[in-house]
């Protein structure tokens, strides 16, 4: 009996060794963490309430970077080398951008921030790779015109982060054809800094990229892939379809277009807004998921029920979990983690289709630049082509009616033949027209008996 106890108990502390070691590390942190954060809400509080400020180019910013980076390199992910170090993961850029001032003057400022980008490997070499990205910092503590703007971003880019974050961690064990990237880009306030620094250090080839940004907002969640019917939009329209997901799929609406986004496109619009156009503009097939409202047509706004909170100082956790409630905004993150879930983790299907859409010669970087310019020229061209008609028809009109024959010349009041803009120089005009006519309109009488006070009269064009 002490003999079977013994090789019981041996064996025992054998295979926890053996489990031990055949585990990938992780911190107790780390595994509590993936979790928690199944739950896209429990990650988003936990990041807006650690990190209310985030502001571009600080030591706040710097710090948030670092908590999302320890987050990703305890779940196993790694940055593009393959380091676990959470500090290899926080990548520093510059970038500068132009204030003004004062009224005729400008300058040009230098600032820093911080990409986290941490990586999935599907272990294929020359696998490509699809990014899901996020913006993370804010400006709560950004001095604009000598005030602080007061901005925690939480609805615009925490709820964003949590959702990510979700993203990250129901993808942990999948096992994938092609390598993902998930992006936490910093600056995306100027011009999508982040997202440039991003596209321009990547040396891999881009099969595709989901783009996060103000998913906790407004009364709808919307996807938007395109202004035209793709491959990879019919997919995810489907997707949505077969697994009944409450996403409002392609919002394009041309009357949101009105100015020149960031120097790079010719307008701005609601669904190329954040990092999502510049994936476009490399010729990447993009998906941008997003709150809004878009009742009211041009005029839509975030919501329909109160006013607008982006990028104000009212756009803090507290504030805006009350606007919107602590339950409508856990479906909404969860809705929007499972969507990307279910996309990526249909692989082969995903995958081909991205593929299709970057194939096919209609798409293009600037598939709404086409858009716009078709709309605008489309619409002077449209007018020319209606005023041509019309005109065509005034003249065939006009030359088909009937016109009486005025090879005739009437006669003035004083008898004298004079020429009228119709007839010939001399003879009288037959008919019974009075002209003009000095004499009392009660003894006169017309040519078809009708009486009258005045009588009517046979003009040019016929009875008066």
């Amino acid at each position: 009996m002490k003999r079977l106890l013994s090789i019981l108990l041996i064996a025992f502390l054998l295979s926890t060794v053996l489990v031990y070691f055949a585990v990938p590390t992780a911190s107790a942190e780390g595994i509590g963490a993936v979790s928690a954060y199944q739950d896209a809400y429990a990650a988003f509080t936990d990041f807006a309430s650690l990190f209310s400020d985030r502001t571009v180019g600080t030591d706040y910013e710097l710090a948030a970077a670092n908590w999302l980076a320890q987050q990703l390199t305890s779940w196993g992910y790694t940055n593009a080398a393959g380091s676990t170090d959470p500090k290899d993961m926080c990548l520093p850029f510059s970038f500068t951008y132009t204030t003004t001032v004062n009224y005729y003057q400008s300058q040009d400022v230098t600032e820093h921030s911080y990409n986290v980008v941490a990586y999935k490997r599907c272990g294929v070499e020359g696998a490509p790779l699809l990014v899901i990205a996020a913006p993370y910092s804010n400006e709560k503590s950004y001095v604009l015109d000598d005030e602080t703007l007061k901005c925690e971003d939480a609805s615009y880019a925490a709820s964003s982060v949590g959702t990510l974050l979700s993203i990250a961690v129901k993808l942990y064990s999948a096992h994938l054809s092609y390598d993902v990237a998930f992006a936490f880009m910093g600056a995306e306030y100027f011009y999508s800094a982040g997202t440039k620094q991003f596209l321009s250090s990547n040396t891999q080839p881009l099969l595709g990229a989901i783009y996060l940004s103000q998913v906790g907002l407004g009364d709808h969640l919307n996807v938007y892939y395109d202004e035209v019917t793709t491959s990879h939009g019919t997919y995810i329209d489907s997707v949505i379809a077969k697994w009944r997901f409450d996403v409002d799929g392609k919002p394009f609406n041309p009357g949101y277009y009105s100015q020149v986004y960031g120097g790079d496109l010719p307008y701005a619009h609601v669904g190329l807004s954040g990092g999502n156009y510049l994936f476009m503009q490399k010729d990447v097939p993009s998906v941008h998921l997003f709150g809004y409202n878009w009742e009211g047509g041009y005029t839509a706004s975030e919501s329909a029920v109160h006013g607008d909170i982006a990028f104000t100082s009212d756009d803090n956790l507290d504030n805006f979990l009350r606007l919107y409630g602590e339950e409508a905004v856990r479906a909404r993150l969860n809705t929007a983690s499972d969507l990307v879930k279910v996309l990526v983790l249909s692989d082969g299907d995903f995958a081909a289709a991205l593929r299709d859409t970057g194939a096919q010669p209609s798409y293009h970087g600037l598939v709404s630049n086409a858009a716009y310019y078709a709309l605008k020229y489309g619409m002077v061209g449209l007018a020319l082509v209606v005023l041509t008609l019309v005109a065509v028809l005034l003249m065939r009109r006009s030359k088909g009616a009937a016109t009486p024959d005025f090879s005739v010349n009437s006669t003035a009041t004083d008898s004298t033949p004079t020429d009228d803009v119709f007839g010939e120089y001399g003879g009288s005009f037959t008919g019974n027209s009075a002209d003009v006519d000095t004499s009392d309109a009660s003894s006169q009488s017309d040519s078809d008996n009708n009486t009258g006070n005045p009588p009517d009269t046979n003009d040019i064009f016929g009875e008066f």
